[in-house]
């Protein structure tokens, strides 16, 4: 990602992190919570809830702070389906992980693409600057340590065909 030019751009760019944020943490999470059976599985899970929902806080936040045009449309991203039924713990986690990975290089790109932009320029104030990038940095940071956390998982299991 080159740069990000207009606040739609970059509001456009958060709001599919929220989608992202909103669908693993209502049903991928909680399915995957209700369908593992290990402790040590199911403590990971919450964290990963928990962090989900502070991390939609945060986007909304930031989406807030960005100056946008009143004809800003959002395409929506076609909603994910979690099936975790009848699956094992390890194949729960890979699946996971995946998505983790998939956050973590959402926050990233967007991260790059303000290094090259005028940030201020996309910001109702442009005071906001050090908390949208203290935000991100963040949200890349927790990403990461999600990924390192069940990664540790992911792999191990293979089905029999």
């Amino acid at each position: 990602m080159s740069e990000t030019r207009t606040g739609d751009k970059l509001a456009n760019l958060l709001k599919k992190a929220n989608e992202v944020e909103m669908a693993f943490e209502n049903m991928a999470n909680w399915e995957a919570y209700v369908s593992v059976k290990g402790e040590e599985f199911r403590q990971i899970l919450f964290r990963l809830i928990s962090d989900s929902q502070r991390h939609k806080n945060i986007l909304n936040s930031l989406i807030s702070k960005i100056k946008m045009s009143n004809s800003h449309d959002l395409i929506p991203l076609t909603p994910r389906v979690f099936d975790f039924k009848n699956r094992h713990e390890l194949e729960i986690m890979e699946e996971i992980c995946r998505y983790e990975k998939l956050a973590f290089d959402l926050y990233t790109n967007i991260m790059e693409a303000l290094k090259n932009s005028e940030t201020k320029l996309l910001l109702c104030d442009e005071n906001d600057v050090d908390l949208l990038t203290s935000s991100l940095q963040t949200l890349i940071l927790e990403e990461k340590s999600h990924i390192d956390l069940v990664s540790k998982y992911s792999g191990r299991f293979q089905r029999l065909r």
